[in-house]
């Protein structure tokens, strides 16, 4: 039990500060998350019935920077749903699909420290604005800014119809 309510404590710590909003390109539903760490933010994402974000290509991309790297007047660094956790530098999305699209920053990934696992897209005022950095699992950046996950939910029958598409291009 003292298990259990230490998880529902670290997900309580991350709620909604946007409502659903749906990316018209891929029907995909996306909110985003109070600041909260990586860890916690995943874990709010899947009890809301989703992942953090997957980023498949620059139009998905371009439209979450877009819809949230400075939702409400202000600065946002994205988590996104990527992660090295498994194997260093071998970077897998948290919703379980292939890692075939990245954006990196230059320089990035560089895993400073040995503890940069998760990834987060930089906010709209930064110099590498709209690029991907690797960070350790925090709440914001060292300059204070926020690290907000952005969450998406895939309707069913979008999952179903995506699903059928990787069974029959795997053939």
């Amino acid at each position: 039990i003292f298990v259990s309510c230490l998880s529902l404590a670290a997900v309580v710590q991350a709620h909604p500060l946007s409502p659903l909003i749906v990316n018209p390109n891929n029907h995909h539903s996306y909110l985003l998350l109070d600041a909260a760490s990586w860890k916690d933010s995943e874990a709010e994402a899947v009890v809301l019935g989703g992942h953090l974000a997957t980023i498949r290509n620059r139009a998905e991309e371009d439209w979450i920077f877009k819809t949230f790297g400075s939702y409400g007047g202000n600065q946002h660094l994205l988590w996104i749903g990527l992660s090295d956790t498994v194997k260093k530098f071998h970077f897998s999305w948290s919703s379980g699909e292939s890692a075939s699209y990245t954006d990196w920053a230059p320089g990035e990934p560089n895993n400073v420290g040995n503890g940069e696992d998760f990834v987060a897209i930089y906010y709209p005022n930064h110099d590498q604005a709209n690029k991907w950095n690797d960070w350790n699992d925090r709440v914001a950046d060292p300059i204070g800014l926020p690290m907000n996950g952005v969450v998406e939910i895939i309707p069913p029958e979008t999952a179903n119809a995506s699903n059928a598409t990787n069974f029959a291009n795997s053939l």
